[in-house]
């Protein structure tokens, strides 16, 4: 660099300083450096071409554009939006970006089936709206003994009084202690009913379990005695490595929505946040259980090297 370089260099550097870092205004860098305002714009334009200036942004939701085709383009889901991020613990970041995700589909007069547990709770406690729009909110299922802020009843509840909208309680516990009470709980007029809210729900948001992870995944994984081993937990269903709901005594016990009637719904979102997931997430992708997946960058790569592995 030569000594004209240089010194042009520091002036734009100068100048750059106290625009940007100390808060001057132009007038008053002007006024400092001997010069014109328009000069002084001039000058700013300069640094930021030649790189006297660089910008960083720290964005908290910044996300991940190539995991996002990687999971898109193999498993062919609608969206996936993947956080960029090394947090060891990112479920709260996660949940923002779910619920940036779950207003995008928000317009007046949809019906939203949702779920339960930590990753659904993370996006329902991070809803906020300018203004109320006309929604019912119902659950995908029955109710489980966990902590009350997770709880299906909670969220439904906080989810439309954050959304300005309707909500209802599906009255009956998700796993019941025999298939025979189960039978006789779905010929109720109540639980019919909402369960067929559900059925007919615009968009469901979902959480991914992996069994005997978590309260409500360990209740159902506990409740189950069949030989084949489940890979995930989705509306209180456990589900095999394909997707599909694992045969066996707990299948005849939950009330709530059966996978098939999870994939009829027109958008279903899920959410799951760290790596340990990546077993219950691809089962879930391969079956088809979701449209549209919004969790972080460890659990999106981990799920990707899991499904390479075993192709």
């Amino acid at each position: 660099m030569t000594a004209d370089q240089l010194l042009r260099r520091a002036r734009l550097a100068e100048a750059a300083e106290r625009y940007y870092v100390m808060g001057w205004s132009q007038d008053e860098v002007a006024d400092h450096l001997g010069t014109s305002r328009s000069n002084v714009s001039r000058l700013l334009d300069a640094a930021r071409r030649e790189g006297v200036i660089r910008f960083v942004v720290d964005h908290p939701l910044r996300r991940h554009p190539s995991l996002e085709e990687a999971i898109s383009e193999r498993w062919g889901t609608g969206h996936v939006a993947v956080l960029a991020t090394d947090q060891h613990n990112p479920l709260e970041l996660v949940g923002s970006l779910g619920a940036r995700r779950l207003l995008d589909h928000v317009r007046d007069g949809i019906r939203i089936a949702l779920g339960w547990g930590t990753s659904v709770e993370a996006t329902v406690t991070r809803v906020a709206v300018e203004r109320p729009s006309r929604v019912e909110v119902v659950q995908v299922g029955g109710d489980l003994a966990m902590p009350t802020s997770s709880s299906g009843h909670h969220l439904v509840r906080e989810l439309a009084t954050r959304l300005g909208g309707q909500y209802s309680f599906l009255p009956a516990p998700v796993l019941l202690e025999s298939p025979g009470l189960t039978k006789q709980m779905l010929q109720d007029p109540v639980i019919r009913q909402q369960l067929d809210l559900a059925r007919t729900a615009d968009l469901a948001v979902v959480g991914i379990g992996l069994p005997g992870r978590g309260f409500a995944e360990k209740v159902i994984a506990d409740a189950y005695t069949g030989d084949k081993t489940p890979a995930a937990v989705v509306c209180a269903r456990l589900v095999d490595h394909s997707g599909e709901e694992v045969p066996g005594p707990l299948r005849e016990r939950v009330v709530a929505l059966t996978l098939d009637e999870l994939r009829a719904i027109p958008t279903v979102i899920g959410v799951a946040a760290g790596p340990e997931k990546a077993e219950a997430v691809v089962a879930a992708l391969n079956g088809g259980l979701i449209d549209e997946l919004v969790c972080d960058q460890a659990l999106a790569a981990a799920a990707l090297r899991l499904a390479e592995q075993e192709s």
